[in-house]
């Protein structure tokens, strides 16, 4: 475990997951408290992507894909064949054998990239061989689908698992399931990571303000209160903080059961927890950049575990 890893998040089973940022398509690795690899799991078809894994209540997991595939970009004013880096969402036993999956190139096409994205794609030194349009960054089991963030769509889809068709759309360019954005006088959000189903039903997502290669804004922790019978997306909360005057990439944001903020501000060093008014009241910072920060709720772990679970890690 002492590789480079961008990806360490806690599973529903108490073991920890690990996704490798250097070494791709290398899937995900399941370690217990001990430091002991108790499960590998890896995509079909295609190498794997980094950015998030879930553990399903029925055992399953999912990871995603970031494969290269044959795709048109026309839409974008580049003619003739290109590659694209596409995504298949893929539950996996753990076996690693595929029981469903869903392509985002069938269901989303390039033209929804919006025009920030695209000119950032061009000024890349690799397009035209590669273009991202889509760029994957979380995944959210609904128990009845999942929600999926996009970065390079400045997107946020819930999709549904029995059809595989897209439920909704919050942000980015417009579609025939697009929300209408209700109280946000931003307008919307851009290159967002780490969307979240609340308990009660709303979405918090970490907002990076990256406005393609424009000038980014401010880093905002927010949450919509979604009403599919509207149609509509309500802005609810909207928490900023001093330490993170911009942020690139990367990020993270949780609400705690008491409706407190806990932010990986992405791209510094900084993670904090702050009330709905923004005020913080817990920094922490590593020498590091932060890709994300997840708080470790009260009765999920023992300090008794950890300390087993290093003990037995360095016996000697």
């Amino acid at each position: 475990m002492r590789r480079r890893r961008v990806l360490f998040t806690p599973l529903s089973n108490g073991n920890f997951a690990t996704m490798d940022f250097r070494t791709r398509g290398t899937g995900m690795s399941e370690f217990n408290l001990a430091g002991e690899r108790v499960r590998s799991v890896n995509t079909v078809g295609g190498p794997s992507d980094f950015h998030d894994v879930l553990r399903l209540p029925n055992g399953n997991y999912v990871v995603a894909t970031a494969q290269e595939d044959p795709c048109r970009l026309t839409s974008w004013g580049v003619s003739g064949p290109r590659t694209c880096i596409n995504h298949v969402f893929q539950e996996l036993t753990p076996e690693g054998v595929v029981v469903w999956e869903w392509d985002t190139s069938a269901h989303i096409p390039v033209s929804e990239t919006p025009e920030v994205w695209r000119e950032q794609q061009f000024a890349d030194a690799s397009f035209p061989e590669v273009a991202d349009p889509w760029h994957y960054n979380s995944v959210e089991d609904t128990g009845d689908g999942f929600i999926i963030s996009f970065r390079h769509l400045d997107a946020v889809y819930k999709i549904d698992k029995r059809t595989g068709a897209i439920v909704w759309k919050l942000g980015g360019t417009r579609r025939p399931e697009s929300l209408r954005l209700v109280g946000d006088r931003l307008n919307g959000f851009s290159g967002q990571h780490d969307a979240r189903l609340l308990g009660d039903g709303s979405v918090s997502l970490y907002d990076n303000g990256t406005l393609g290669l424009g000038p980014s804004r401010a880093p905002r922790s927010i949450s919509y209160a979604i009403d599919t019978g509207a149609n509509t997306a309500t802005l609810v909360d909207d928490v900023r903080d001093a330490i993170a005057p911009t942020s690139g990439c990367c990020g993270s944001t949780r609400v705690l059961p008491g409706g407190n903020r806990v932010t990986g501000w992405g791209m510094s060093r900084h993670m904090t927890e702050n009330r709905a008014d923004g005020s913080r009241i817990f920094e922490l910072s590593i020498h590091s950049f932060i890709y994300r920060a997840l708080p470790l709720l009260p009765g999920e772990y023992s300090a008794l575990q950890f300390r087993d679970g290093m003990d037995r890690q360095y016996a000697d």
